[in-house]
């Protein structure tokens, strides 16, 4: 079961996909950490990888999809992946569907005022990636739980570059719901975390039993 887990930025896509894969034992994929993840093995995958980000570019559409082949499993479609972070525009939802079958589309709804709020108060673990922000905030200020790094703002995440990151996603991504009309369970993501988890896992629920 491939379950997409959809949202603008600060809607909270990679938290609650933490938690449930936590807590129900869901598999957690992110595009952006399988990335990072075969750079660091120094494979040739990898290294064509690195190469494109150093230069700037934008990973192609076939490198993303070699990775996720790669991890998606027999072993992780029985037990439910919760994909974040892919497909992003159309181009991509057509190259995904070619090689799986989408069972369930969650959407976090959020307005882009408290998008840009939530945001704009995010700091990234300089060491192991890791975020905090309104929802979750670490235990020392500063200081990462996870690995003791120090914390910062990234560039990316001023409210001028927020919004622009909104736009885009308004423009491109958020025309895949109509492509998945069908499977699409819209959630509000205002609430708090458990409760946008709750809220989630019992729309996962009926898209199981529907399937």
């Amino acid at each position: 079961m491939i379950i997409l887990i959809m949202g603008p930025q600060g809607s909270g896509k990679g938290s609650v996909a933490e938690r449930l894969a936590h807590d129900a034992g869901y598999v957690h994929i992110s595009t952006g950490d399988l990335l990072r993840a075969e750079i660091r093995t120094g494979s040739a995958l990898g290294k064509s990888i690195e190469k494109v980000i150093d230069k700037g570019g934008l990973v192609s559409d076939g490198l993303i999809m070699r990775l996720l082949k790669k991890h998606l499993s027999a072993t992780a479609l029985k037990k439910g992946v919760l994909l974040d972070g892919f497909p992003r525009d159309k181009e991509q939802a057509r190259a995904l569907d070619k090689e799986f079958s989408v069972d369930c589309v969650i959407a976090l709804i959020i307005p882009d005022s408290i998008a840009v709020a939530r945001i704009s108060n995010r700091v990234q673990c300089t060491k192991c990636g890791e975020i905090y922000g309104t929802n979750i905030k670490p235990k020392r200020s500063g200081v990462c739980d996870k690995c003791g790094g120090r914390l910062t703002q990234r560039e990316d995440d001023t409210p001028a570059a927020v919004r622009k990151r909104l736009a885009t996603y308004h423009k491109e991504t958020e025309l895949l719901l109509a492509m998945y009309k069908k499977i699409v369970h819209r959630i509000d993501a205002t609430a708090d975390l458990q409760t946008v988890v709750d809220d989630v896992e019992r729309a996962i629920k009926r898209c199981r039993t529907s399937a």
